[in-house]
């Protein structure tokens, strides 16, 4: 009988050990639905359809042909429909925050945290038109629903712009980013996303994913200008922009004196004429 040597562990000197990637172990949607049985097949159908035909033309008649079950058994899992499209939006942007608390997680430096964010959205828009189509398809319908919809859609969307903050506040901590910039640049990022996914997918030809790149790498670099300014410039500028302020309220405005028109040639003549 051969007998195989049993393979020799190499030191850390010889292999030195790639950094882990805080995205490697997350499922992605759809691939995700495959572990969900019934369910999320018809999940998965539920989606097919947003992205062929819209919202409004997505019947659990449709969803039943397109996941090759019978009606009742969408009934059995989900009440009805709108029960249904709540699930996959809960769904979708659950898979979002397990990503950003992988990479808040992660050892990653904040810089790095952030840019792995980018890479995300990134990669959200490039790789991943279906899925950004129907994230697009509930948005506007949310907008028309309202209530319920309006609701739930905004704090789960909040819940992503907090995520986000609190990694881009973890550079403020550390001193890679200005303090500050947490609040408006987690809400800025989210509208590139939003912005540029939907240029792409209404026009890939136009915004390719070079451009989406260079556009987030200027995000980048605004995160980062902002770090290297000097720290005592932002007070400076409040404290010049309050001075001018208040000097503009308390000091008087000097009185202007009438205006004077100038003499005609017949009046200079007499006002001679007079003076002799």
């Amino acid at each position: 009988m051969a007998r195989f040597a049993a393979p020799t562990r190499q030191s850390p000197t010889q292999m030195p050990e790639r950094p882990r990637d805080p995205l490697a172990d997350v499922a992605l949607i759809p691939q995700a639905f495959a572990a969900m049985g019934t369910e999320g097949r018809i999940l998965r159908a539920t989606m097919e359809c947003i992205v062929r035909h819209g919202i409004a033309a997505t019947t659990t008649h449709a969803i039943a042909r397109r996941a090759g079950v019978n009606q009742g058994i969408i009934h059995y899992h989900f009440r009805d429909k709108n029960e249904l499209l709540m699930r996959l939006l809960h769904l979708m942007f659950a898979e979002g925050l397990t990503m950003m608390d992988a990479i808040s997680a992660s050892d990653l430096p904040a810089r790095r945290k952030v840019e792995r964010v980018l890479e995300l959205g990134h990669r959200f828009i490039t790789k991943r038109g279906d899925v950004f189509a129907v994230y697009i398809a509930f948005w506007a319908h949310a907008l028309a629903q309202g209530g319920q919809w309006q609701g739930s859609y905004q704090k789960l969307r909040e819940r992503v712009v907090t995520a986000i903050r609190d990694i881009i506040r973890a550079g403020e901590r550390s001193g890679e980013f200005r303090k500050g910039v947490s609040a408006p640049a987690a809400e800025l990022l989210l509208a590139c996303v939003h912005g540029l996914g939907l240029q792409s997918v209404m026009g890939p030809t136009v915004l390719g994913p070079r451009r989406v790149g260079a556009y987030f790498g200027m995000f980048m670099q605004f995160l980062l200008g902002a770090a290297e300014l000097d720290p005592g410039a932002r007070k400076r500028e409040q404290r010049n922009l309050t001075g001018s302020r208040l000097a503009a309220v308390e000091t008087p405005r000097p009185r202007q004196s009438p205006r004077i028109q100038p003499r005609s040639p017949a009046e200079t003549s007499w006002a001679k004429a007079g003076s002799r």
